[in-house]
């Protein structure tokens, strides 16, 4: 097999396939030196073998320069290839070019008749190679391997005031018409773009790249950073490049934004480190920030609308006279409160706070006597829907305090809803 390592217009050019070759030990091969030295003499044009190890000698040139030049060849998966660039007939410095822009190899299947050249002499198939086993070239496969993508271009992006340096780096692209490149592995803001050669315009795409941010400070940098640039446009080195706007996006991003925000004020009141995996929350956790954060940053009761079947009380828990009172007010508007324990996961850990839990626009519709307990059965008051309001705090002497104000009762009366700022954070 032959491996070439470059490309160009018309011919395969192999600027440093000597060179690659020219250092080997030569005492590392089968052949004594006295007769590969007698084999070289009798060569022409500055060629001659250079042992490539696994017992194989390679033909090759000893000039600076080796230039090959091949006929009468097939190329593998040349439908698949047409298919991707589109058009039937490909001349070979196209697929040379496509071979580059893609990174990937071109396999040449050599016919019957195969003839390669180096630097213009023909050479016999049967002698390009010396190996201890026998080697048929128009038998085998011709590998034609590309260089290495090693363009990296530095650019001023961003908006108009929040304009970052970042490092670009040629990515492959499966075509002849389209130039890619996109932002190191280990930036945390992934921004690429495809230069469109015939229709002279650039694509961007802009997002967070998630696996490489490690703290919440710096996830809601970079999304302020890409937030900027669709509001106010894409500048590059100064230049207004795109004003396309986004309105849908831009909501998403300021979501995320507001989130991460109250993660960060509860982190730092709870005097937590949370354990976090990823930035892309569960329902339940964008639920219970939203809880936590109206609850002890805002410090209002949250309101939710549950529907209660029934209170239970044993025995022990409420005298005979309580119950007569209780079937007295049967179909009145009551107010019912609790005390609790809140038991809170976030981020897959288990949290544990104290609350208050008051019930309104209820009514008692029937008291059962069960087994040891009576069992207060609930319902909405007229037409009102019932609900309740629920405060949190980190410590039982909060919760006390909070009962002792006369005024705690209109506090979780008052509770407000997250729900719709939770439909407008989907």
């Amino acid at each position: 097999m032959y491996k070439s390592v470059a490309r160009s217009k018309g011919r395969f050019l192999v600027s440093t396939f000597s060179k690659n070759f020219k250092n080997k030990n030569q005492n590392q091969g089968f052949i004594p030196k006295p007769i590969l030295d007698n084999l070289n003499s009798e060569l022409k044009n500055n060629l001659e073998y250079v042992y490539c190890g696994d017992d194989t000698y390679i033909l090759t040139s000893n000039s600076d320069e080796m230039k090959i030049k091949i006929k009468n060849f097939d190329v593998q998966n040349i439908e698949e290839i047409k298919h991707k660039l589109g058009k039937d007939n490909i001349r070979i410095d196209e697929l040379l070019e496509y071979s580059y822009n893609a990174q990937k190899e071109l396999i040449l299947l050599p016919k019957e008749n195969f003839e390669q050249y180096i630097n213009g002499v023909l050479v016999d198939n049967n002698k390009f190679m010396l190996s201890k086993s026998p080697v048929a070239l128009n038998k085998g496969k011709y590998f034609i391997t590309p260089p290495k993508m090693d363009t990296v271009v530095k650019l001023t992006i961003g908006s108009k005031n929040n304009q970052k340096e970042i490092e670009f780096y040629r990515r492959p692209i499966e075509s002849l018409k389209k130039v890619r490149f996109s932002t190191g592995n280990n930036e945390n803001i992934y921004v690429e773009y495809i230069i469109d050669m015939t229709k002279k315009i650039i694509n961007f795409t802009i997002k967070s790249n998630d696996n490489n941010i490690k703290s919440i400070d710096e996830y809601i940098e970079v999304n302020e950073y890409i937030r900027d640039i669709w509001i106010d446009g894409l500048y590059i080195e100064n230049l207004l490049v795109s004003t396309e706007k986004n309105d849908l996006y831009v909501k998403d991003i300021n979501n995320k934004i507001n989130i991460w925000k109250k993660v960060k004020e509860i982190k730092e009141l709870l005097n937590l480190e949370f354990d976090i995996k990823s930035f892309d929350l569960e329902k339940e956790d964008i639920e219970h920030i939203f809880i936590l954060y109206k609850a002890l940053i805002e410090k209002k009761a949250v309101k939710r609308y549950e529907k209660i079947e029934k209170f239970s009380y044993k025995y022990d828990q409420i005298d005979d006279d309580m119950i007569e009172n209780l079937k007295k007010i049967k179909d009145t508007s009551i107010y019912l409160e609790h005390e609790c324990t809140y038991i809170l996961k976030l981020f897959k850990k288990e949290y544990e706070f104290y609350g208050v839990i008051g019930y309104f626009n209820i009514c008692i519709s029937k008291i059962e006597e069960n087994e040891k307990q009576y069992d207060v059965y609930i319902k909405n008051y007229k037409d009102k829907n019932m609900y309740s309001g629920m405060i949190l705090f980190q410590n039982k002497d909060e919760v006390s305090e909070f009962i002792k104000n006369s005024k705690h009762v209109d506090k979780l009366r008052k509770a407000v809803s997250i729900f719709e700022e939770l439909e407008g954070n989907k």
